[in-house]
């Protein structure tokens, strides 16, 4: 093997161990709109959820808004989304949200395969989310986020993070963003 492929399996897995972050449960999607163009919703505007891709959209909220998502899955799992949002006079807006994953009615055992009975895990995402608009087709915002996790008995995680974003619309069909996100402590 060349010294090259080999540099280059090596990079992809690091790559892979650290793009596994927190919050990777709230990378699934929350309508049919943004699941439809691959969850690249970075310059969407005027959607409930837009303000998850990029913070920044949500400036261009004329409306108070609101959406509450509850899926059953396969194997016991539940996918939960509540969002609200609302605008600031004069360009400003905000966002308060909660995604929420877990499984329920795990059997608990111990080493001998005795029944200790059942456990629920669950993972949560808090966020608060700010936009405004310095001029009338330039946005920024920043979203401050905490994921908790409940995983086990006696074991838990919360970690804070953030996400930024910029939006330039140039008219009404073509908008331009960027963002980064998951930026944890």
């Amino acid at each position: 093997m060349s010294y090259n492929k080999l540099f280059f399996a090596i990079f992809i897995f690091i790559a892979d161990l650290f793009s596994q972050s927190a919050g990777s449960f709230s990378r699934i999607g929350f309508d049919s709109r943004t699941i439809a163009i691959g969850n690249s919703a970075v310059a969407l505007i005027n959607s409930p959820n837009s303000a998850y891709h990029n913070p920044a959209t949500l400036a261009f909220t004329k409306n108070k808004e609101s959406n509450l998502t509850f899926a059953f899955l396969s194997l016991d799992r539940n996918f939960k989304t509540l969002n609200y949002l609302q605008n600031i006079e004069p360009r400003g807006a905000f966002s308060l949200g909660l995604i929420s994953s877990g499984v329920s009615n795990i059997d608990k055992r111990d080493s001998d395969g005795s029944e200790l009975g059942n456990m629920d895990i669950y993972e949560n995402q808090y966020y608060l989310t700010f936009a405004n608009r310095f001029k009338d087709n330039f946005s920024a915002g920043i979203t401050i986020k905490i994921n908790h996790a409940n995983l086990y008995d006696k074991l838990s995680s919360i970690i804070p993070g953030f996400d930024f974003g910029i939006l330039y619309s140039f008219n009404d069909n073509l908008n331009f963003g960027l963002t980064i996100k998951d930026v944890y402590i």
